[in-house]
């Protein structure tokens, strides 16, 4: 009787190997499309912290984004020479097939050097990356619906 047990729980952990071997080759749902083969290695990188990353220096709403920017880069009114600041906002389309077909859209904000270096060299319709501080805000319109906007101040 231990014996059948001691089999059957052997069998339990293998398939449940098996089914997670089988997840990193083809991914979940979504991943490159249905049944579509995706990346080992990328897929193994999404299951753990990156190394360059320390517990202490780990901040939770911290993000990385890719997309095309839906405006020109304004300055804020209360921009200075000292303290210039800036905004734009990045349409981020989905990474799968699977996912809904809409873009999101992040206001983003830079400030400082960056501000400088996004004035002179940032067009509309640029593809970039980003990372930073991503914040949350709500709006209410004339109707009286509550919206949420995204705002990711830049980094990097």
């Amino acid at each position: 009787m231990l014996r059948r047990l001691a089999g059957g729980a052997a069998t339990v952990h293998s398939s449940a190997a098996a089914a997670f071997r089988r997840l990193l080759h083809i991914g979940g749902r979504g991943g490159c499309g249905a049944g579509q083969p995706e990346s080992v290695s990328y897929r193994m990188s999404m299951l753990r912290r990156p190394s360059s990353v320390g517990k202490k220096g780990l901040t939770w709403n911290s993000c990385s984004l890719i997309g095309r920017l839906d405006a020109p880069v304004r300055p804020y009114r209360n921009s200075s020479d000292e303290y210039p600041r800036v905004y734009t906002f990045l349409s981020v389309s989905p990474s799968s097939p699977a996912s809904s077909s809409s873009s999101s859209t992040v206001t983003l904000q830079l400030m400082g050097q960056l501000a400088n270096v996004g004035l002179k060299h940032l067009k509309h319709n640029d593809l970039v990356y980003v990372s930073g501080f991503l914040k949350f805000y709500h709006k209410v319109s004339p109707s009286g619906e509550r919206n949420i906007f995204y705002q990711c101040v830049v980094y990097q």
